[in-house]
């Protein structure tokens, strides 16, 4: 019985096929159209690049104490390269700076408050 099931289903499975093969692959579904003004996709994702590359800088310095200017500007000047997309690199990157700044503060204040954790 089971020999017959195994026969059952390669035989089902070679008619399946070229029905399978003839038939067209689904369609792509449309992107929605962005109203007028909005930046393109490519340049939305490179801001986000931006701004991600600025947080880790900002950690880099003010959590974990990396006082080196060079490299913050050697990291600053690859993401710049990285994102050649983004309209207003210098702004993106000032204001996740200024953003960041309530987050940073918590954290000084929990170190100095409570220095064991």
């Amino acid at each position: 019985m089971k020999r017959s099931n195994a026969l059952a289903a390669a035989w089902f499975a070679v008619v399946s096929l070229p029905i399978l093969a003839q038939q067209p692959p689904p369609q792509e579904q449309a992107q929605p159209q962005m109203p007028p003004g909005h930046p393109p996709k490519q340049a939305l994702l490179a801001t986000e690049g931006v701004m991600t590359s600025a947080n880790i800088t900002r950690g880099a310095a003010d959590v974990h104490h990396l006082d080196d200017a060079a490299k913050v500007a050697r990291f600053k000047e690859a993401a710049c390269a990285n994102f050649p997309d983004v309209p207003d690199f210098d702004g993106e990157w000032k204001l996740v700076l200024a953003q960041a700044q309530p987050t940073v503060d918590r954290f000084d204040k929990l170190r100095t408050s409570n220095p064991a954790q």
